[in-house]
């Protein structure tokens, strides 16, 4: 087991996230929500928080820069590279700075760099979402998940993305969330 030292807590390259979500949309529809600016500032963040793409450009090895705002005014800056991108099924993203803001007590900060894989899986009723977010921390992996989930669940997509079609639905009932742990 591969484990390091980040400012007194365990860190275990094999902690994962991920999170399934799905949605009554197709999968380019989900891509576009998930690669346009305007868009991804309409629901990127917890519950609360708002965002802005500061830069954003689908080119491997671009660099990307979120500015997010927490309800009570503190801002961070997640930044990322970009990886892979499989249009319109799957984004792969490396994370090289986390929004650390208001950390529930006990939790330590995520400070290293992480990989987020997006999977848009197309079913004949929609479209699911699979996100992968590791490595990260013991105990950040639940603050993880459920920063994710709140994001997938917040995801609409609007008919001005595609006039033919209506809004999605989203499924929070069949939404499922998994931490894996090494022991």
């Amino acid at each position: 087991m591969n484990q390091r030292k980040n400012d007194g807590a365990l860190f275990s390259s094999t902690n994962t996230v991920e999170v399934r979500h799905k949605f009554d949309a197709s999968a380019d529809l989900l891509f576009e929500a998930w690669t346009t600016p305007e868009k991804i500032e309409e629901w990127w963040g917890p519950e609360g928080y708002t965002v802005r793409v500061v830069s954003l450009e689908l080119r491997i090895g671009s660099g990307s820069v979120f500015e997010m705002t927490s309800p009570n005014g503190s801002s961070c800056v997640m930044t990322g590279t970009l990886i892979s991108i499989e249009r319109p099924r799957r984004l792969a993203f490396e994370l090289l700075t986390h929004c650390n803001l208001e950390l529930p007590a006990g939790v330590p900060e995520q400070l290293e760099p992480a990989l987020v894989v997006v999977q848009f899986l197309a079913h004949r009723d929609g479209c699911e979402v699979v996100l992968t977010h590791g490595p990260v921390l013991r105990d950040y992996d639940t603050v993880a998940a459920m920063s994710w989930r709140q994001v997938l669940s917040s995801i609409r997509i609007t008919p001005d993305l595609n006039p033919s079609h209506p809004p999605a639905r989203h499924s929070p009932t069949r939404q499922e969330t998994r931490n894996t742990r090494a022991f």
